[in-house]
């Protein structure tokens, strides 16, 4: 069996959706969104997620906030209505398949953490900003 680590990722929201009444969040597993903390560029979202080195050499992510299949773990970061519980008013889906095992033994090694910033204007798939998730 392959080593499982454990390590922290950091999402930055730039220009995080503000729509009237609803809340934002780091959307889990059993549709709870948890709220960021405001940074200078936007929100931030931290979160630990568990890792297994897949034969490629990525990272394959399990926990709380990995969402999606073997083949293309994701977060959600998203926008919901209070007063309709269960529906989305808009979701961000993060990839997280850019990240490679060497940067998470890297991350868990210097207790740092996997930092990855996207658009929040943007909604379903987006692109990561610069260089994708980086150590930090």
């Amino acid at each position: 069996m392959a080593d499982k680590l454990t390590v922290k990722l950091r999402l930055i929201v730039l220009h995080p959706p503000s729509e009237d009444g609803a809340i934002f969040g780091l959307q889990d597993q059993s549709g709870a969104l948890r709220a960021g903390s405001a940074v200078t560029e936007g929100l931030a979202f931290d979160c630990t997620l568990n890792a297994v080195e897949m034969d490629d050499g990525s990272a394959n992510f399990t926990g709380d906030f990995a969402h999606g299949t073997l083949k293309d773990r994701f977060m959600y970061a998203s926008t919901a209505d209070p007063a309709h519980p269960g529906e989305w008013v808009r979701r961000i889906k993060v990839p997280l398949r850019g990240i490679t095992w060497a940067q998470v033994e890297a991350a868990v090694r210097d207790d740092q953490r996997l930092t990855g910033r996207v658009d929040g204007r943007r909604s379903a798939l987006v692109s990561m900003l610069g260089k994708g998730w980086e150590i930090a």
